[in-house]
């Protein structure tokens, strides 16, 4: 058997498990995350869960592509489903199919939640698993969980979590952590500090797609002891999510550029990059799929971001597998 203690007796990570090791993994793990492609497992993803539960190991599947960073709210919830399971007594294994990449991206960004800064993490990580987090869109992502880490109220948001996922489909889940993604990584373009000042941004990226405001507002309202902090959180939030698809700041421009980078729903957007130089800045896309229609749908966008930038912006695209 081939796996590493991150956190000693506590939580780990390794490659894909044979069969015939699960039952003497079951005698050291509670709790199994499990981030394979279904095709990536012989004899399919349904046996291999199915032994899982034949030896009584609770688990989760969170699927993502070989080479792929996780999406940003995924991270989060499974540091906080990780931190349940360590506060419980249990111990957790994370696991892709050679151990590395994927299951590195978790563990590091676990450490981050617990309050590592970005390359104390990786460096904690790579002492016990030379090369994990084995690509640059792994390691943006974990950048930008970072910077999530960083603008978050973490006990305000976790509950504000709590009841997004109670009215978000799968669908809506991943688009809003897209965009929350996207407005993370563009921020800079547009001007903004990363820090607590973005807090209502960000949240407001994330709930955009709830489309129903009186959701939103009962959500918010309930999730903070400070009445006055809560009201005006509130309210500046909901007039963000009526004025966002027509914006008059660049707070919310930053969220119809983020949404319209994902309009399609599918996340070919796997992460940005900008290079911003004294009279003009570039956006390139590193995209699954060919992001020209992503493109051609910002359109007259383009010129509103120009007009707040100050600076003639240029839009590229490559293909994401050909940069890892």
């Amino acid at each position: 058997m081939s796996y590493v203690w991150i956190i000693p007796y506590k939580l780990a990570q390794g490659p894909l498990p044979r069969i015939n090791e699960l039952k003497s993994l079951s005698e050291t793990f509670d709790v199994f995350i499990v981030l394979i492609m279904p095709h990536e497992v012989p004899g399919g993803i349904d046996y291999y869960l199915s032994m899982l539960n034949s030896y009584g190991i609770e688990y989760i599947h969170v699927p993502t592509p070989d080479f792929h960073p996780l999406q940003l709210l995924e991270l989060y919830y499974l540091s906080r489903y990780i931190e349940e399971q360590i506060s419980n007594g249990r111990k957790v294994f994370v696991h892709c199919m050679g151990g590395v990449g994927r299951s590195g991206l978790v563990t590091a960004s676990y450490l981050v939640y617990k309050g590592y800064d970005l390359y104390s993490a990786i460096k904690y990580l790579r002492d016990r698993v030379p090369y994990a987090i084995e690509n640059i869109g792994q390691l943006r992502m974990l950048e930008d969980y970072y910077l999530f880490m960083k603008i978050i109220d973490k006990d305000h948001f976790g509950k504000v979590f709590d009841l997004f996922m109670k009215h978000s489909s799968n669908t809506m889940f991943k688009h809003s952590s897209k965009t929350a993604q996207l407005v993370i990584e563009l921020a800079d373009l547009f001007g903004l500090r990363i820090d607590k000042s973005m807090y209502k941004t960000l949240l407001s990226s994330i709930l955009h797609s709830i489309r129903d405001l009186r959701i939103i507002e009962k959500t918010l309202e309930n999730t903070c002891t400070d009445i006055d902090y809560c009201k005006k959180l509130t309210i500046s939030i909901i007039k963000t999510l009526k004025n966002w698809t027509i914006p008059s700041n660049r707070e919310e421009l930053l969220i119809l550029v983020s949404h319209t980078l994902d309009y399609t729903r599918d996340q070919r957007v796997v992460f940005t990059d900008t290079n911003i130089l004294s009279k003009k800045a570039s956006i390139t896309l590193y995209c699954d799929y060919d992001c020209t229609v992503i493109i051609n749908k910002l359109g007259d966008l383009l010129n509103k971001i120009e007009g707040v930038i100050g600076k003639k912006i240029e839009i590229y695209q490559q293909s994401y597998m050909d940069s890892v």
